[in-house]
């Protein structure tokens, strides 16, 4: 019996899941994930999609031998305009349930018997990090200076000329 070397067969996408675009110059890669996917998990998913376009290189990094902890993520600094430019992304280290369990509270919620992910967990995703379904990240190689994203300007006067009645 053989067993298989490739990633894990992706699973069918629900109504739970949250596609998230990353983009770094002019590669703008899907993911499709939950909403508390650790960040930790979304970097592997990006290195594995990347690899997938049988690319060798991006902006002259390796990316068979990245690692995930490589990846850094960032956040526009205006979600509607991404032109204003990017800022890493600050994850949240506690809030206030996470400090109700720190002075001894109750550690989890219950609900139909089912344990709920830990609150460390949750503020290591997008969930946690404030993100919504559709957001837009960057993405770079840590040491990299400045968030290299290409923006696609659209000229509707260039648009509206060929339409002359």
């Amino acid at each position: 019996m053989s067993s298989s070397t490739g990633p894990a067969p992706t699973p069918t996408p629900t109504s739970h899941h949250w596609t998230l675009r990353l983009k770094h110059a002019r590669t703008t890669i899907l993911l499709v994930s939950l909403p508390v996917t650790p960040f930790d998990t979304l970097k592997q998913d990006l290195l594995v999609a990347l690899l997938s376009t049988k690319k060798e290189s991006l902006s002259g990094h390796d990316i068979a031998s990245t690692n995930p902890e490589d990846i850094e993520f960032g956040v526009p600094l205006d979600k509607r305009d991404l032109g204003k430019g990017w800022v890493e992304l600050e994850i949240p280290e506690e809030d206030a349930d996470e400090a109700d369990v720190a002075e001894g509270g109750a550690k989890e919620k219950k609900g139909r018997g089912r344990p709920t992910k830990s609150l460390e967990t949750v503020n290591k995703s997008p969930l946690g990090a404030g993100l919504k379904d559709g957001a837009v990240l960057a993405f770079r190689w840590k040491g990299d200076e400045g968030w290299d994203v290409d923006i696609p300007v659209y000229d509707d006067a260039a648009e509206e000329g060929g339409m002359e009645e």
